[in-house]
């Protein structure tokens, strides 16, 4: 009896964790052999920049035909769990190449490598509520219309499952004034950003945009 019940529980248990990662809000990131899950449910440019930092990094030291899950502050590697606190990347790292007995010449070439993160501009103002009703009347236009691309690029924000926005105001200063960008997505190169600024054109839901550097 006592073993149906130790079962019993465990598959529950086993449910509720499956669950969870199915059905969470938080963000996602992803790049080569790391597939990232982490708490923070609100886009912010700092963490786009992070973690197209720190995410080519971590895949540089892992092995070739292995992958890394990251949930929240646990690590899935081939033979257990690497644990480390949530967000620090950095500590990741290390541990990660701890594990993998990562020779210490892999290690600093691997702490060259880091994406310069780009997005899509789209507009500029120094008008926060005239960035903000763009962002809207953009999202809207995506959400009715048929873009054939990944608008979010390697890191996404919100509710999973959902369709999130991938239009965002990012606040910057230019010249000791503030000014606000509506950009789309965040892409670990250009090309990638291209494709997806093109598949907005085609769609016919901007006119005019540019690929540049996501401000920090």
């Amino acid at each position: 009896m006592l073993n149906r019940f130790a079962l019993l529980v465990a598959f529950s248990l086993s449910v509720l964790t499956s669950n969870a990662r199915a059905c969470f809000d938080g963000h996602v990131a992803s790049y080569g052999k790391v597939e990232l899950t982490g708490g923070e449910d609100v886009w912010q440019a700092e963490r786009a920049n992070y973690l197209g930092e720190w995410l080519p990094r971590i895949d540089a030291i892992i092995p070739e035909g292995q992958s890394v899950e990251v949930f929240y502050g646990e690590a899935d590697v081939d033979g257990g769990t690497i644990a480390f606190p949530p967000g620090r990347m950095d500590i990741l790292f290390r541990r990660l190449a701890r594990h993998y007995d990562t020779p210490r010449s892999e290690r600093r070439a691997a702490l060259q490598i880091g994406a310069r993160v780009q997005t899509i501009q789209i507009a500029s103002t120094r008008d926060y509520e005239a960035a903000l009703a763009m962002a809207h009347r953009l999202s809207e236009a995506i959400l009715q219309t048929d873009v054939d691309a990944n608008l979010h690029g390697f890191y996404e924000a919100g509710g999973f499952p959902a369709d999130n926005n991938p239009v965002h105001v990012v606040e910057s200063e230019v010249r000791g004034e503030t000014v606000y960008r509506v950009v789309i997505g965040a892409f670990l190169n250009a090309t990638d950003a291209g494709v997806a600024l093109d598949a907005l054109k085609e769609s016919g839901v901007v006119a005019e945009g540019f690929v540049r550097r996501l401000p920090a």
